[in-house]
């Protein structure tokens, strides 16, 4: 083989690789794509073989369906979701047209068909939930009929027309079939508008940011089949391509996450929040009926479930993870437990149980004004840049006359600390008791502490925020996509680059000089407070703030005792927490000031010989007698 040739092959095999890779360029699976520019809105009409046109810019989903190789095209433009999919089929039965009843969209004989599932509360049950249903579009096996826009909500093990409850008919499907050596070739497009405001439907609204369908065949069923006789391919889960553009330490692929269920999740009403969280890039893992501490992640959430336990040994190890600066999140059970009971009062705070009204609802209704200002909230985020324009949950909530006062509290497990309140509770809040009573002091709907050494630890007196019927409301979600990243302290903190003194070797009544450089964690100066202070043993000698512009700050240490001492700095901002300072060591010698400043040898030597003159004097003395 000549060398020309070798080079030939090479060529072809570089040339076939770079056109495979590009053909993967925009095609991420997590991702709904929308059309390029220029690109060709799909038409509805059950041809998916323009994919060089109509389908160039989608995603291709590979899957089977009982058996049945099945391929899924998904695609977006600003007002519609586009969905088309073609399986091969040997058992098609094709629909009896004299049999269809027009009034109910349905045909009541035997034959195939076909519902695309879009999961609105991320919950992947079958049969939604009927506070949050899921939306379906059917179509039958019949040419040119008209898909029906309905949804599924647990009540019934079938689907509803939304215009059978006073609702509208959003979206359609069409259906073409080819048979090719005896094999039917099955091909269907969906169209689903994106906001469709449908106070009696439940029409999925991409304003949600996740989307999560399933396709469902019925073969040689009634169209009122139930679901659980349908052949389904799993589900599928993508997002919109919002990632935020910020900073950060680590990316959101490389930050670990534990989900710590403490109970069981056998209804799937936390499912969605580890869907969401790894569709926007997070390591998750997921434990369940158990609480345990994983201190090789950078955040632990812990969601507190109605009869759960929580044993002194574990928070035992709760306190030495965040000692050693670890990262948490607790979401508390609605209702009374011992569990929210006591994790509440590891914080110095009363969890105060069930619900809480606003306006006699019994959801809550924030909108942005109601959010305290932090960091994270208006910034550039790791995650997403969509800014937090209204939350809807339900709540309990949290007593913090104690929590923030240094005098009854002083240390969060033995350290310093800074308490947040994450929600203006200034509107009028009412606690459901017995009697009604109405509460507005000190109450919290979520409250941070951020520790001394570093541990960063979020607390709701609610589990509905994550819940599947919660977490794709409003902007529950984003929310919580800007919060992860400043509780895992991988934006937002502080860094001491430098601490140096004038000297390790000081007299009394000496000074100290201190300067020290503290920036964000880029390098960029946020103009912190930051303290230093002189201890010997468990004494505070002295202690000030240092003062400065841009990065450096500096500051003097009065010395009035003698001994060996530590010179001990942090530095503190609201929403960026404590950076510490390396510990500094200094020995002071005593001050001693004779008029001609002799050594401590000299008057010891000054005494021996004053000493030693009486002794001699008292001898003569001695003597004569």
């Amino acid at each position: 083989m000549s060398k020309f040739f070798k080079w030939k092959i090479l060529m072809i095999i570089l040339i076939v690789s770079v056109f495979s890779r590009s053909a993967l360029v925009g095609s991420d699976p997590t991702i709904i794509p929308t059309i390029g520019e220029g690109g060709i809105i799909p038409t509805i009409d059950g041809n998916l073989t323009s994919f060089d046109t109509e389908w160039v810019d989608s995603v291709i989903l590979n899957t089977t369906i009982s058996g049945y190789d099945t391929s899924i095209r998904i695609l977006s433009d600003e007002t519609n979701l586009y969905i088309g999919f073609n399986y091969t089929s040997v058992n098609y039965v094709p629909v009896n047209g004299t049999s269809y009843n027009s009034t109910s969209d349905q045909n009541l004989d035997t034959h195939d068909w076909v519902a695309l599932q879009i999961d609105n509360n991320l919950d992947q049950k079958i049969y939604g939930s009927p506070s949050n249903p899921d939306d379906v579009m059917v179509v039958d096996q019949m040419m040119n009929s008209s898909a029906y826009d309905g949804f599924a909500n647990g009540t019934s093990l079938a689907y509803f027309a939304d215009t059978a409850v006073n609702g509208t008919n959003d979206g359609d499907a069409v259906i073409a079939n080819e048979t090719i050596s005896g094999d039917d070739h099955l091909v269907y497009e969906f169209i689903k508008p994106h906001d469709v405001v449908d106070e009696e439907g439940s029409d999925y609204n991409l304003n949600r940011r996740i989307l999560q369908f399933k396709i469902s065949l019925f073969f040689n069923t009634t169209s009122n089949s139930s679901l659980s006789k349908a052949a389904s391919s799993q589900w599928f889960s993508m997002r919109i391509n919002e990632t935020g553009t910020g900073i950060a330490l680590e990316s959101a692929s490389n930050t670990t996450i534990s989900i710590n269920i403490v109970g069981d999740d056998t209804d799937g009403m936390y499912s969605g929040l580890n869907t969401s969280l790894s569709l926007f890039g997070f390591d998750t893992t997921v434990v369940t009926n158990n609480f345990s501490v994983n201190v090789d992640v950078y955040l632990n959430i812990f969601v507190i479930s109605e009869n759960s336990v929580i044993s002194e040994d574990q928070f035992d190890a709760l306190k030495a993870y965040l000692e050693l600066g670890g990262k948490a999140i607790f979401f508390l059970s609605n209702s009374s437990t011992a569990a929210s009971d006591d994790v509440a009062e590891k914080f110095n705070m009363d969890f105060l149980p069930n619900e809480i009204f606003d306006n006699n609802e019994t959801m809550l209704q924030l909108t942005a004004t109601d959010l305290v200002s932090m960091p994270y909230l208006g910034e550039t985020s790791l995650t997403t840049n969509t800014s937090v324009s209204a939350m809807t949950f339900t709540s309990s909530a949290f007593n913090t006359s104690s929590s923030d006062n240094k005098t009854e509290n002083p240390y969060v497990y033995f350290q310093d600390y800074h308490m947040y309140d994450l929600f203006d509770t200034t509107f009028e809040i009412a606690y459901n008791t017995s009697d009604g009573q109405i509460v507005s002091d000190d109450i919290s709907l979520g409250v941070s502490f951020d520790l001394l050494k570093g541990a960063r630890v979020t607390l709701f007196p609610s589990t509905s925020m994550i819940s599947s019927d919660y977490l794709t409301m409003e902007d529950n979600l984003i929310y919580l996509l800007r919060l992860l990243p400043w509780n895992s302290r991988i934006v937002n903190t502080l860094q001491m680059n430098s601490v140096e003194i004038n000297s390790h070797h000081f007299n009394v009544t000496d000074l100290l000089s201190i300067t020290v450089n503290v920036t964000d964690e880029y390098g960029v100066d946020v103009s912190p407070s930051v303290m230093s202070s002189l201890h010997l043993s468990t004494t505070t000698i002295d202690s000030t703030e240092l003062t400065g512009s841009a990065s450096i700050y500096s500051g003097t240490l009065n010395i009035t005792q003698d001994g060996s001492m530590t010179v001990k700095t942090y530095a503190f901002k609201e929403g960026y927490g404590f950076a510490e300072g390396t510990n500094k060591e200094i020995l002071v010698n005593e001050d001693v000031s004779l008029g001609n400043e002799l050594s401590h040898l000299s008057v010891w030597l000054i005494i021996i010989f004053i000493a030693s003159i009486a002794l001699v004097l008292y001898i003569i003395m001695k003597t004569k007698q």
